[in-house]
């Protein structure tokens, strides 16, 4: 008689309340670790923009040392000196006398190149590729401004600019082997901002998608009135506390400042780290990182 075999066991699979334990321990083991991840992550993003406004701080001063002038300014519009001036900064092909010869922007065009031709200095529409005209000229904000005078911008297609004394901004002949002056910066095209047609606005974002603020000290100083406005905050160049005579951060130098993680400016002003509305703990600029402190500027230095 053959002997019986014995059954083999079946494979026993999880019962449905081990299968939620397991769940359950996974929730907890990505509740744990995601926070830590998600700090490393934003230590990174702080990391590329604190190198961002390092850069730029060092394009600026190798901007001006080329071209032998003591200030790049952000400002534009109406008839007033540099200093005073608090709009726009109007970018076109023609800057016609006599009509445009009390423009701020024509005294710093002529500080920059002397035998600027002013009937056209080679600069075209990025896209059209059309003169821009000064009866409509392109105006420019302060990250725009600093990121022309830095890389060309869209206009040059960030190559910086032509040798030529009298058209700096002709791209035309623009070969691998032309030799150009600047760019003094090494743009992050991944960053750069782009409308909703896909075209380069001129603007640099930080690592959070958000514009950086500039100032550029006029005179050695700056002036309280400027402003770049973001997220329907504006803030001012920044004063180091309210004392008298103002005492400017970088007083003849410049201002760079990222808006941080949470995308909102603090306003500026008279700044004294981790004091203020804004400046606080829990203040909107509290996160926001700028080139004349080592920290975030809701913390102190020390």
């Amino acid at each position: 008689m053959r002997p019986r075999p014995f059954p083999l066991p079946r494979p026993r699979g999880f019962t449905l309340i081990e299968l939620l334990v397991v769940i359950a321990i996974i929730g907890v083991l990505i509740g744990l670790i995601l926070p830590a991840v998600m700090r490393v992550r934003g230590k990174g993003d702080e990391v590329k923009a604190r190198n961002d406004i390092s850069q730029l701080d060092s394009a600026v001063t190798a901007f001006k040392s080329k071209m032998g002038v003591n200030m790049l300014p952000a400002f534009g519009g109406g008839t007033a000196t540099l200093f005073s001036a608090t709009g726009g900064f109007r970018l076109c092909s023609d800057y016609p006398s006599p009509t445009c010869d009390n423009w701020p922007e024509v005294q710093f065009l002529k500080m920059v190149w002397p035998v600027l031709d002013r009937a056209d200095n080679g600069l075209r529409d990025p896209v059209s590729g059309a003169m821009i005209s000064s009866a409509s000229p392109n105006t420019l904000d302060a990250n725009q401004v600093m990121m022309f005078f830095l890389t060309g911008g869209k206009y040059t297609r960030f190559t910086g600019f032509s040798t030529s004394k009298t058209k700096p901004f002709d791209v035309s002949t623009v070969t691998t082997s032309t030799t150009r002056v600047g760019p003094f910066f090494e743009v992050p095209m991944d960053r750069m901002e782009k409308d909703n047609s896909g075209n380069h606005t001129g603007r640099l974002l930080d690592p959070w998608g958000n514009p950086y603020a500039y100032f550029g000290a006029v005179n050695d100083g700056y002036n309280s009135a400027w402003g770049f406005t973001h997220n329907s905050v504006t803030v001012r160049p920044f004063s180091l506390g309210s004392g008298s005579p103002t005492k400017w951060a970088n007083q003849k130098g410049v201002q760079i400042v990222s808006s941080g993680a949470n995308g909102q400016f603090g306003t500026g002003g008279a700044w004294t780290p981790g004091s203020g509305t804004d400046y606080s703990t829990n203040g909107k600029g509290a996160d926001d990182m700028a080139n004349f402190h080592p920290r975030q500027l809701g913390v102190p230095a020390n």
